[in-house]
Order: C-alpha cells, then structure tokens, then sequence
C-alpha cells in the first residue's frame, strides 16, 4: 500500500488494520475501498440499535422522498436580473474556481492534462440541466471527488455509479439512512480529504516564490476558519494582489554587451562591456498604469548614476503591451532626458506594440532612434 493511502486510512478505526490482515495482498486493494462503506453499514446498524438521535447525536434526519419534477426555470425581468448579476457573478467564479482547482489538483496527480475550457463547458452544461430540475447551483466538490477517487474511481462510468447509488437513496433507502450520525460522514471526508494536504508543495513554493506560498497558506487559512467558498475567494484574492504586486514591481536591469557578441546582460551578473556615453535599460515586464511611476522613477534614477551617458536606449523585448498610460509616461521622459540634453532610443520593439504606437507623439517627437535590435543600436551610438 503506497505511503499516500496509508495515510488516509491511519484516521479510521483501528479495526480496519484488522480487516486487512485478514485478506491476501491480492484482496487489499479492495478492503480498502469496501472498508469506509462496510463501516458506514456498522454505523448504520449501531445508530438503529442504540438510538443516538435520542441522546442528543447529530443525525441526518429525515430524507426527501422522490425524484425532483422537471419545471422550467423562472425567467426574471431585466430589473430583477439586474439585481441577481451581481450575486450570481459571484456564484459563478466559486464554482469555477472550486471545480478548477479540484479538477486540476487531481490532473496533477494522475500525470493528466487538465483543460480549462472544457471545464468550464461541462459546468455550464450541468447548471443548464440542473436548473430545469431547481437544483442548487452545480461545482465539482473536494470532499466529493476526494471520496470518489480514495473508492479507486477511474472514469466516468463512477459518476453514473454515483447517480444511480443517489437516486436509490432518494426513493427506498431514506429511511435507512435517517439514523446515521453526521460525525461518521465527516469521518469518511476527513480521511479521504488529509491525502490532499501537500505540505511538500507548499515547502517548495516558500523555497522558490514566497508570494505562492502565501496564496496558498491564505486559502487554507480562509477555508479552515471561514468555509470552502470564501477561502477559496480569499485565496484567489491574495493570488490576484500577488500578480498585481509583481507586476507594478517589474525587473529593470543596466545591461553590457557580452564581448563581441550580440548579446547583452545584465552588468551585475555577468562580465560585460559598457560604453560610457551609453546607457542600455532591459525593461522585464509588459507596460501598464500599475507600474508606469516605478519604471519612470528607476529610469530617472539610471541617469543620475550614469550621469556621462548622453544616449539611453530602452530595450524592449520582454514588453508584450503598452497601455494609454505607460505612452504618456514614456512621453513624459522623453521630453525630461531632452530638456537634459540626452536623447531616448529604443530598441527591439515588438510588431504588435509597434502598431499601437507606430503614429502616436511617443514615435513621432522621439529624441532618438527607434532601432531594429540593440546589437544594431549600440553599432549605431557607440562611436558618436
């Protein structure tokens, strides 16, 4: 038995170490998946004869009988609709979030590929058929799925098993199930949900990006104290701050020429040529409104350390898009290295980004140069 599923089954009775003692090898594979439903059968038993809901024990009570009708849904009017958007927007991005993270978790564990899109279809389309029956609002579970696989679910033909074992339930064996205690349902959740606590992960992310890490321990911290779908919310909040965190804070970096090669890197990694009337910026990240004052001011402040350089070129490779707000920007400083007799070039520009700004001012009042690559700028500027 690998180490994962011993781990499960270490938070059920002791009993069940006897029970598999008891079967060959060969048989273990399925005493561990039949235990959980021979233990719910025990509780079953045990709740009849003693009569817990009669000492105070949390029990599941009485259980609708019958199947749900088929109605069509209510169409609301646009004011009424309006009032429900923002609510179920809500709903909607718990949902998508739950299933996703659910779906892709067990992806990874199963080498699988984990599409998205395809999610996001098959929810559509389950919302779809569950609002012609009224149901609640349909999202792939972690206690639900965690219980499906530790039960060695493989395919789909599990969720028909499912189905099947649901609607029996509903129409003859509700009154059998009246009796059961809560606290044996929690029980069998709890011991299929702990083999999805991956602390090795979370030691990895705190080793290589502490801003994942801090996603993750949100979300876990949120789920623990405040529920699922508001923990899954406040972990999808920390890791959006964490993205917009990164990029208002993105990478600039004075680079040198490698030798006499065409490359160029960063001067404080690696041993490279720089000329003293040549300033070369790498700017790291797409430009947007979120990071425009930090790249302006870290510019800025290039110069003043490099004050002999009279040419600055910008390197643009890594910049995928630049906003209304990043062009005034860069017009902006434009106009500040001329009043200061030094002139801006770029260089690597991208087509796309070239089309957005092609006939804007930031082209057409540019001081310098706008050059193919950065190889072709300093062979240009170097001996002015």
């Amino acid at each position: 038995m690998d180490v994962e599923t011993k781990g499960n089954k270490e938070t059920l009775l002791p009993a069940y170490w006897l029970w598999r003692s008891w079967l060959s090898a060969r048989q273990a594979k399925w005493a561990e998946r039949l235990f959980p439903l021979i233990l719910l059968i025990v509780a079953i038993i045990l709740s009849v004869i003693g009569h817990w809901s009669a000492h105070n024990v949390a029990t599941i009570g009485s259980i609708p009988h019958g199947l749900p009708s088929l109605t069509l849904p209510h169409l609301p009017d646009w004011r009424e609709a309006a009032n429900l958007l923002p609510t179920a927007g809500l709903m909607a991005l718990i949902v998508f979030v739950s299933s996703s993270s659910v779906a892709s978790t067990y992806a990874r564990l199963r080498d699988e590929r984990f599409d998205a899109n395809r999610e996001l279809t098959g929810l559509g389309l389950a919302n779809i058929a569950g609002g012609l029956f009224q149901s609640f609002a349909v999202a792939g579970g972690f206690s639900r799925t965690a219980i499906n696989a530790d039960s060695g679910a493989r395919t789909q033909l599990a969720s028909f098993v499912t189905v099947a074992v649901m609607v029996a339930a509903l129409l003859f064996f509700g009154d059998v199930l009246a009796p059961l205690p809560y606290a044996i349902l929690g029980a069998i959740i709890m011991a299929s949900i702990i083999g999805l606590i991956d602390i090795a992960t979370l030691k990895s992310a705190w080793q290589r990006d502490r801003l994942d890490a801090a996603s993750f321990i949100a979300a876990f911290a949120g789920v623990l104290i405040f529920g699922l779908n508001t923990g899954l919310v406040i972990g999808l909040m920390v890791s959006f701050a964490s993205l917009i965190w990164q990029s208002s804070h993105p990478h600039v970096a004075i680079v040198g020429q490698l030798a006499e090669t065409g490359h160029f890197r960063n001067i404080h990694r690696h041993s490279v040529v720089t000329y003293e009337h040549l300033l070369m910026i790498r700017i790291d990240e797409s430009l947007f409104f979120g990071n425009t004052d930090s790249i302006h001011r870290r510019i800025l402040q290039a110069t003043k350390d490099y004050s002999d350089a009279r040419e600055i070129i910008l390197i643009m490779s890594a910049v995928n898009h630049i906003d209304l707000t990043a062009q005034e920007m860069l017009i902006t400083l434009n106009r500040e290295l001329a009043a200061d007799d030094k002139h801006l070039h770029f260089s690597f520009i991208k087509g796309p980004v070239m089309d957005k700004i092609e006939h804007t001012p930031l082209i057409t009042e540019l001081s310098g140069q706008v050059f193919l690559s950065t190889n072709a700028a300093v062979n240009a500027l170097k001996d002015l």
